[in-house]
């Protein structure tokens, strides 16, 4: 099944003013959600027309613009161009950050740390923050300045290390500058969490 030519040079351009915002959103979207798997050309399309449809019918709603005809009459405006781009930050912002939060939030794990620190790498470049609980009930906060996963060298090193000292109610009662780095073996460590 073919796609039908448009008659005119306009229909050409409202088909791509349609969709370029719902192309940037999708961007903005798979950033935001750490979506790094790659897309066919039709899936981006089929996406972008998807965010498109977003974007558009939140403008329509915003300006309570019911008839698609008038709609495509005043799409041009400057004001609705304004509202269009907004809404395309907003579509893929939203979403985008809902999701990212959700993947940050199944990083804290209680079983294969390197697993997850790999997985956290690969996915960021940014800084990755952990609590490290060890065997011997001790909490430690720093970032991860290296790992190594490779069979049986399993270790993590963390940088600016705080030992965290909590009170019975377990709220925090201090924090102990531990150097420059510490060095963590995998059967040192009972849970590692991910922080901001």
């Amino acid at each position: 099944m073919s796609l039908p030519i448009p008659d005119n040079v306009s229909d050409v351009i409202l088909i791509i003013i349609f969709l370029i915002p719902g192309y940037f959103s999708l961007r903005i979207f798979r950033y935001l959600a750490y979506w790094k798997e790659e897309l066919s050309e039709f899936d981006v399309s089929l996406l972008s027309i998807l965010f498109s449809g977003l974007i558009y019918i939140s403008v329509a709603l915003f300006i309570n613009q019911q008839s698609i005809d008038e709609f495509k009459k005043i799409l041009l405006m400057p004001i609705n161009l304004i509202y269009i781009i907004g809404f395309t930050f907003l579509i893929g912002i939203i979403p985008g950050y809902i999701i990212r939060k959700l993947k940050e939030r199944k990083h804290e794990i209680f079983f294969d740390v390197w697993e997850a620190v790999l997985n956290r790498s690969i996915e960021t470049n940014e800084r990755t923050w952990v609590l490290i609980y060890t065997q011997d009930n001790k909490e430690y906060k720093g970032y991860i300045h290296m790992y190594e996963n490779k069979n049986e060298n399993k270790d993590i090193t963390l940088k600016n290390p705080l030992m965290i000292i909590r009170d019975d109610d377990f709220y925090i009662k201090n924090e102990v500058e531990m150097g420059d780095e510490i060095f963590f073996k995998e059967s040192d460590i009972s849970r590692i969490v991910f922080i901001q």
